[in-house]
């Protein structure tokens, strides 16, 4: 009986310390639905872009994130036609609205001239190709890191309370058998 009892305790003892090892992962909130006064990107990219005189000034082409995953820039194709010769130009996204005509249609309105847009530097990507795929992996190291860095400290945690229900076990040995605890030699 008293063996079954000790026999217990470690197991006891030994499962805590890998439960506590298997951290799980972390809970994601879904987004169940869009929001009111939220729009996509695709709702913007293509959209025409309009001064507060209703003059056509071009469409937008793009959206640019930052660093957070927030939409710092609209790029608006200006000058050329049906594409070519077209200018793409960047403006701070929070300097346009979605507004929406007489007859219903979404516009993307922006208090410049065409003399303006056509004025400003053309807008230089890093490389061509690199974007959203480009973040997509900077956030993805971001989070690779993250994971490790909770996974050491998971470890860390794991390593303590194994140390602990060692000390339990001994504990409880002590009190059963009425032997001293003697610790065993690191490994």
């Amino acid at each position: 009986m008293m063996k079954t009892f000790v026999t217990a305790a470690a197991v006891a003892a030994l499962l805590a310390g890998q439960a506590i090892a298997q951290t799980p992962a972390p809970t994601i909130a879904f987004v169940p639905s869009q929001a009111a006064g939220e729009v996509t990107a695709n709702s913007i990219i293509g959209e025409k872009v309009r001064n507060g005189a209703k003059e056509d000034l071009g469409d937008v082409n793009d959206v640019v994130f930052d660093n957070e995953g927030r939409i710092s820039a609209a790029i608006i194709g200006v000058g050329g036609f049906i594409g070519i010769g077209e200018k793409n130009v960047a403006v701070p996204f929070a300097v346009i609205s979605r507004e929406t005509d007489e007859k219903g249609n979404a516009y993307i309105r922006i208090d410049a001239t065409k003399e303006q847009l056509q004025a400003a530097p053309a807008y230089q990507r890093l490389d061509k190709g690199v974007g959203v795929t480009e973040r997509v992996k900077q956030w993805a190291a971001q989070a690779r890191d993250k994971a490790a860095e909770y996974g050491q400290k998971a470890q860390e945690k794991a390593s303590e309370y194994g140390q602990k229900a060692k000390e339990a076990y001994g504990d409880i040995k002590d009190r059963v058998t009425g032997e001293p605890n003697v610790p065993r030699p690191q490994q």
